[in-house]
């Protein structure tokens, strides 16, 4: 829930305290850049600088650009698996048409010999 270089995240009545960990920000890390990074807090008791409405949509911007980085992970893996299947698709196709070329060779031979073979009988 990080918005231009801060993190909000309301705190329920009652609570003591709040950790800088992603638990208290919906599951999502406020600096995945620098997990380290120095932070600091402030308190809005009074609600001055947001309010229920401006939480929710700080939290579901950060939530989804969580999301969207998972996906990004997630394209470029599979993104590389399909890179590896081409790869072995080309592979087993080149070997193949060899394979075929050499048998086709094979049976050209094969077959010439049988002709002449033939013409000799006769």
């Amino acid at each position: 829930m990080e918005a231009g270089g801060f993190a909000v995240a309301e705190v329920k009545e009652g609570t003591k305290s709040l950790a800088c960990a992603p638990d208290a920000f919906g599951g999502v890390e406020a600096t995945p850049e620098d997990k380290d990074a120095p932070r600091a807090c402030f308190c809005d008791q009074r609600k001055k600088m947001f309010n229920k409405e401006s939480l929710k949509s700080i939290q579901d911007l950060w939530k989804a650009k969580s999301a969207i980085a998972g996906s990004t992970t997630s394209i470029a893996s599979t993104t590389k698996v399909l890179d590896d299947v081409k790869s072995e698709i080309k592979a087993k196709t080149e070997e193949w048409t060899q394979t075929v070329e050499v048998q086709e060779t094979e049976r050209k031979v094969a077959t010439e010999a049988l002709e002449a073979q033939k013409k000799c009988v006769l």
